[in-house]
């Protein structure tokens, strides 16, 4: 269930060995005798990269498919601080939960994925839990707030600060999607980073709140705008 190990983990992993906090690997075996590490993979390849170890402990359960593995993933990892993000959405997609499953249908349709983006691939997130937050919350103005986004930023990376800004917008009434043109010709994605950090300046405050976020984003939309667009409360 988890993406790819990378080399340098699993050399960590190696290097660092010791059975006092190995563990035990959790191990579904299938109907036709085939045996998947549900948890442990990197300790598991770590082990054979060594080449002096031999053997190590596990449980082996019984598989009824890669459903019940997923969920067997998820139940195991659910509570552990160190695994990914993003290994959890997937999982949690796998085993047929909710919002996870209809966010990975929806983003597939768009022709994008929640995977580990490293900074320069625009069809992937990096951020499934901002995407579940404002699913949850608006389920269409998370869609748009995605879309919008995409346009402004013309096939570059999408980012967790811009959703959550124009999400923001979205649900109290700001219409971005006519204002893209303008963000655009302002200088768009850079454009936009420069006004939320004057905003953050501004405020004082040391946190990217969804309210800062969207207050920096409207600055560029009111920029020589004659009637200004408020957010209430303001």
């Amino acid at each position: 269930q988890r993406s790819p190990v990378g080399d340098g983990v699993i050399l960590d992993i190696a290097r660092e060995f010791a059975w006092s906090s190995f563990g035990v690997l959790i191990v579904m075996e299938r109907s036709n005798g085939a045996l998947y590490v549900v948890d442990g993979q990197q300790r598991l390849l770590a082990c054979i990269r060594r080449g002096d170890i031999e053997a190590v402990p596990c449980y082996v359960f019984a598989s009824e498919g890669r459903d019940h593995e997923a969920r067997a993933f998820l139940g195991i990892n659910t509570s552990r601080k160190t695994v990914r993000a993003i290994d959890k959405f997937h999982a949690a997609d796998r085993a047929g939960f909710e919002p996870q499953r209809s966010i990975s249908k929806w983003l597939a349709q768009q022709g994008l994925e929640i995977d580990a983006a490293h900074g320069n691939d625009p069809d992937a997130i990096a951020w499934p839990k901002e995407i579940i937050e404002t699913w949850k919350l608006d389920q269409e103005a998370c869609k748009a707030a995605i879309a919008i986004q995409r346009k402004i930023v013309m096939g570059e990376p999408i980012f967790s600060k811009f959703h959550k800004g124009i999400w923001y917008l979205l649900t109290n009434g700001v219409d971005v999607g006519a204002e893209v043109d303008k963000i655009i010709s302002l200088g768009g994605k850079t454009r936009i980073e420069h006004d939320i950090q004057n905003q953050q300046n501004s405020s004082g405050v040391r946190t990217y709140g969804q309210r800062t976020l969207a207050l920096g984003i409207l600055r560029t939309i009111n920029y020589k705008r004659r009637n200004k667009i408020r957010l209430p409360g303001d």
